[in-house]
């Protein structure tokens, strides 16, 4: 069952009642100074999101909003035109500037802003009361009230209806894609959560760590000890002194870039040892892979496709072009080779990492690369070129809230496209942690360049241009012929897509020796973290003729299969686990083994008839077989026993009870027919990626199934 029709089903019986909720809503939005604080317009695309899985009506629905909005409207006119500036509208709540936005507002645009102000979040809830107070007349504003609140009722419901369509017509549900899609738009709540707390809090915050190193300094250098020191050495302190000089770039600027430049650098020399080394980091490198892999489908594909365009040559360098005609056209000619020298720069590292390292790309890739894969272009062009053009506006744009809005902008741009190779499988993610770093280094010497022009410039060079006519005209132009060659390119762009995976040489060993394929093979005895940490050891080996024998043996002994991850097992595990119910099909977090994913994932009630304990075990297909053709398969058992951080199961410390357990309900099912039980990795103590400790006998079952 999907996540729409799951939050239809829970929401059915509020039907009528819901309705009118929605009314509130919609009215307390539009209220004057009130709808400041209620989320109304979230409340109603929410009821149009669900008006398209039958919950609502729509036409019904537009009217319910429709008459909240109009009613609401009429009222904080009438609050307006009696000046009744009630609910602390000056204190700390309601501001007063709220009401001065809304006045400036309405003083220029007038009529229009009666319906135009509807569909402006920080005016809707003022406009009417400013309406009223500056006395337009009853005739004029009933119907342009009327007409804003028809209009705004019928846009925010229906844009939630084509969400809705939208989301059917992906068609994801049912599959780890929908899951991913929520991850996203946490890692976007959060992302804005942290922008805002950036945008309300940062210049308060910078200038308190200013105002603590000053007066740290100060009572630094106030210490008879220091004193001392200073006037024996003068020539010594006066050079640090002068670093941090704030009106000399040879001062704090060149002080702060230098060390950002070596931090950089030191970063990207410890990700070039950790790759050549092949250490922990390669095998990360293998485990992230295969998980995105999980979570792929053919819409987001298409999707991260779109995005990955903009570093193919074609479309990178016609934007590094429209940015340079745009600074020529604006007259900061200043930008123009710094620019360049960032972008030339990182590409150049970029393709001699290549050459050097000569590092194979990912084998699940979407589509074909013919080049090597470290460093990742795309990331360090993403880096060099939008770096730059955040800087470029963060120099030329003084208010605060517009350069912290520029700078998430372009964070989100880069983290788009570094996310959008790893995503496809075609960059491993020290490959694309590798790009961001090169092109952060060029980016820095670009910005130094500039920094250092403008330091000459104010001593000594003056600048002189004329300025172009209809400059706003032709940057649009150029803007939107870039977009639309993007567009175009993007269209006929036509990558050789791949098959899954490269089909996998045979291996085989002799089911009499099962163990000897660990050591013939390499693959490890126990299960990893996401960093390669080794967790609970394999605790079983089972020979199986298929896949399908497999899956219908241990549903014959009483396990099940768990679901897949998923957005509406998501939401059905987390109302089991805060209502404490039984859910015998819940979801595994997943784990590694061989740096790939568990294959299947199994488990069995307890008996608490509770989603916070249960019997689990996790199963990989190792890809060998025996030299009867048998497929081989390993696993690990444990035992939940509770909720920890009210998102993971904590296991139980005797994972060997489990094990005993899994192998007790296979014999009892009849299909087990043969086994012996044997070390595989000695007494072990450990913990797993929760930290759950754990203690077992290193010992091992291996099966084979009728």
């Amino acid at each position: 069952m999907d996540f729409s029709h799951l939050l239809v089903m829970k929401f059915e019986h509020f039907r009528m009642l819901s309705y009118w909720l929605v009314f509130v809503f919609a009215f307390l939005e539009s209220l004057a100074f009130v709808g400041f604080l209620v989320p109304g317009a979230i409340i109603v695309v929410l009821a149009g999101f669900l008006s398209f899985f039958g919950f609502f009506d729509v036409s019904d629905l537009i009217l319910f909003v429709f008459a909240g909005a109009f009613l609401s409207g009429q009222l904080s006119y009438y609050f307006g035109e009696r000046e009744i500036f009630f609910f602390g509208m000056r204190g700390k709540i309601f501001k007063m500037e709220y009401y001065e936005k809304a006045k400036i507002f309405f003083g220029k645009h007038k009529k229009s802003g009666v319906i135009s102000g509807k569909f402006i979040g920080h005016i809707r809830p003022a406009i009417s009361f400013v309406a009223g107070k500056f006395r337009m007349r009853k005739i004029n504003f009933f119907p342009l009230n009327l007409a804003g609140s028809l209009l705004w009722a019928s846009a925010y419901v229906l844009v939630g209806y084509v969400v809705g369509k939208i989301w059917s017509i992906i068609g994801l549900w049912s599959t780890r894609a929908e899951f991913f899609i929520l991850v996203i738009l946490l890692f976007l709540v959060l992302f804005y959560i942290f922008k805002w707390i950036v945008f309300k809090k940062g210049r308060k915050f910078f200038s308190f760590l200013q105002t603590i190193i000053v007066a740290v300094w100060r009572t630094a250098v106030k210490n008879k000890i220091s004193k001392k020191l200073l006037k024996n050495h003068p020539k010594f302190f006066g050079f640090w002194r002068a670093r941090f000089e704030r009106g000399n770039f040879f001062g704090l600027p060149l002080t702060f870039l230098a060390v950002s430049f070596l931090y950089v650098l030191s970063l990207l020399l410890g990700v070039v040892q950790d790759i050549i080394s092949s250490s922990q980091v390669v095998s990360t490198d293998f485990r992230v892979n295969n998980l995105l892999h999980i979570f792929r489908s053919p819409v987001f594909v298409k999707m991260f496709l779109w995005v990955t365009v903009f570093g193919i040559w074609p479309a990178a360098l016609s934007a590094v072009a429209v940015v340079v005609l745009l600074l020529l056209l604006w007259n900061k000619r200043e930008y123009i080779f710094p620019f360049l020298i960032a972008i030339s720069g990182s590409q150049l590292f970029e393709a001699l990492g290549k050459f050097l390292f000569h590092r194979a790309r990912p084998g699940r890739a979407v589509y074909l690369e013919t080049s090597y894969s470290f460093p990742s272009g795309h990331a360090s062009f993403a880096i060099a070129f939008w770096g730059f053009v955040v800087y470029f506006f963060w120099r030329n744009v003084r208010n605060w809230n517009r350069r912290i809005n520029i700078l998430f902008i372009g964070l989100i741009i880069v983290i788009a496209i570094g996310f959008s190779r790893l995503y496809l499988g075609v960059h491993f993610l020290s490959d694309v942690i590798g790009g961001y770093l090169i092109g952060l280094l060029w980016l820095i010497i670009g910005i130094s360049l500039v920094e250092w022009f403008y330091y000459r410039r104010k001593e000594k060079i003056i600048l002189s241009g004329r300025d172009f006519p209809d400059k706003k005209m032709f940057s649009a132009i150029l803007i939107f012929s870039w977009v639309a060659f993007y567009i175009f390119y993007g269209l006929s762009w036509d990558p050789i897509m791949k098959q899954n995976s490269t089909p996998a040489v045979l291996q085989t060993v002799p089911a009499s020796d099962v163990i000897s394929m660990f050591d013939k093979y390499g693959l490890p005895r126990s299960t990893e973290t996401l960093l390669g940490n080794a967790q609970e050891p394999i605790s079983f080996i089972i020979i199986a003729n298929d896949d399908g024998q497999f899956v219908s043996d241990f549903k014959k002994a009483g396990w099940s299969f768990a679901d897949p991850i998923g957005a509406a097992t998501t939401l059905k595990i987390a109302q089991s686990v805060i209502l404490n119910t039984e859910y015998d099909t819940g979801m595994m977090s997943p784990y590694f083994w061989n740096n790939n994913v568990n294959d299947y994932g199994v488990e069995k009630e307890t008996g608490a008839q509770t989603i916070r304990e249960r019997n689990h075990a996790r199963f990989w297909k190792t890809g060998v077989k025996t030299t009867e053709g048998k497929n081989i398969y390993v696993g690990t058992a444990s035992l939940d026993v509770g909720i920890k951080w009210g998102v993971i199961h904590r296991i139980g410390p005797d994972i060997d009870a489990e094990r005993e357990k899994l192998f007790s309900d296979l014999e009892k099912a009849g299909d087990v027919a043969a086994w012996s039980k044997d070390d595989l990795v000695g007494p072990t103590v450990g913990e797993n990626f929760a930290g759950d400790k754990f203690f077992t006998d290193g010992k091992a079952y291996f099966v084979n199934l009728k």
